[in-house]
């Protein structure tokens, strides 16, 4: 009532800025590793716009702005590979892809890293080593909660 859309009002009469909280574009074709990611992130304050595919992963990113991109390596459709190739052609380096994948081959991992990819998780992997990632290249807001085994 009478105050600007994202203010928190601490005292009568007085609005602050809400902190902004980081948002991640999460781009992952099976359903419950999906959830699972976008659960892990959410709960430590991330802002998460889930992607079914790659596909749906290069529409969102053409139409709202993120601060990092975490993207399952082989995707029907657009596969990682060219979602990194399409972060680093519209945004540049300065919106970090953490590259997840199944496919531990140093090959696969050697060409994301030649694409432009920050980070690579080896699935399945413990939730402490997608939340440290993401927390690496881009910040959390909030302190961590406790964590599930394992994702993947």
């Amino acid at each position: 009532h009478g105050r600007p859309p994202g203010t928190l009002t601490l005292r009568p009469g007085v609005a602050h800025p809400m902190p902004a909280r980081p948002t991640v574009l999460v781009a992952e074709d099976a359903p419950d590793l999906l959830d699972v990611v976008v659960a892990v992130l959410t709960r430590h304050g991330y802002a998460v716009v889930p992607a079914a595919s790659g596909t749906a992963a290069l529409r969102l990113l053409a139409d709202r702005p993120v601060d990092l991109v975490v993207s399952d390596m082989m995707m029907p459709g657009a596969s990682g590979f060219r979602l990194v190739e399409a972060v680093r052609g519209l945004l540049g380096e300065r919106v970090p892809v953490v590259m997840m994948s199944a496919h531990g081959s140093g090959a696969h991992q050697s060409y994301a890293a030649a694409l432009g990819a920050d980070a690579f998780l080896h699935k399945p992997f413990p939730a402490h080593e997608l939340v440290a990632a993401v927390n690496r290249l881009c910040p959390r807001p909030t302190p961590p909660p406790a964590e599930p085994a394992a994702v993947g």
